[in-house]
């Protein structure tokens, strides 16, 4: 009874120690695990942002080098541009200007106001009258839609090299081809409970699935490499973020999951 009742303390104090070291191996266990999973989709995600911007550069270019564009007017100008539009499954809209900046045809609608879009396109504009040949800028989205716009702008040259005018495409992330495995990366790790977010090169949230969120700036951390760390939710809970730059672009993803997810696989 004497040995029982002296070495009860002990066993209990070494089932305790077991039990909270178990639980401390098997959360860092589970926290490397979601670590991994969330850098590898954060990684593809990162992955397109790069051929996303540079097909759509290299598409404007094209469509810009047509003759057609500054030797034909009216309504065959306007087939000019509809064609140009359904043959490359790639852009919204498209709008052609003149050497003045000033609307020649657009499709499918001829809704573009200069003065309405946003100051940086306006500034695209300009700069690809002045000689510069191509440029891409975001745009906000499309009313009731969570993911932004890109304007890919590019000069209209004739055969001496003088511009004639200016062809802009506009692509929404939330339809275009190229982004689909982007935004599929950003949504499938998170779920639910958890955000994927896309950001331009000034901190602007291009993709939330909260669309009021869109064109909002990122109030979290943006590194020049890739990071993990904890954050404090706006409910005051946990959370685990992972931001991935993207390779050769001023723009990031972040990833963001509820940290009760590693406690959880950790009791798994």
């Amino acid at each position: 009874t004497r040995f029982l009742t002296n070495i009860a303390p002990l066993a209990l104090l070494l089932m305790i120690s077991l039990m909270v070291g178990d639980w401390f191996v098997a959360g860092n266990a589970a926290r490397e695990l979601l670590q991994e999973q969330m850098a590898n989709a954060a990684k593809i995600a990162a992955e397109g942002v790069p051929y996303f911007l540079e097909s759509g550069q290299s598409l404007i270019k094209d469509l810009a080098s047509d003759p057609k564009l500054y030797t034909t007017r009216g309504d065959e100008l306007a087939q000019v541009v509809e064609y140009k539009m359904r043959s490359v499954p790639y852009f919204r809209q498209l709008y052609l200007l003149d050497s003045q900046g000033d609307l020649l045809v657009g499709y499918p609608d001829n809704d573009y106001q200069s003065a309405m879009t946003p100051q940086e396109e306006q500034a695209g504009v300009q700069l690809a009258l002045n000689g510069i040949d191509v440029q891409s800028y975001t745009a906000p989205p499309v009313e009731g839609e969570n993911a932004a716009q890109v304007s890919f702008i590019a000069s209209v040259h004739d055969q001496s090299g003088m511009i004639q005018g200016v062809l802009i495409g506009r692509t929404d992330l939330a339809t275009n081809p190229a982004t689909a495995p982007i935004l599929n990366s950003l949504t499938e790790l998170v779920g639910e409970d958890g955000e994927g977010l896309l950001l331009d090169d000034y901190g602007r949230i291009l993709y939330h699935s909260d669309p009021s969120l869109v064109m909002t700036n990122y109030t979290g951390l943006i590194a020049d490499q890739a990071v993990f760390y904890d954050a404090t939710a706006p409910d005051g809970t946990r959370d685990l973020v992972y931001y991935q730059p993207a390779a050769g672009r001023p723009w990031g993803i972040v990833l963001t999951i509820p940290a009760r997810r590693a406690q959880e696989l950790a009791i798994q």
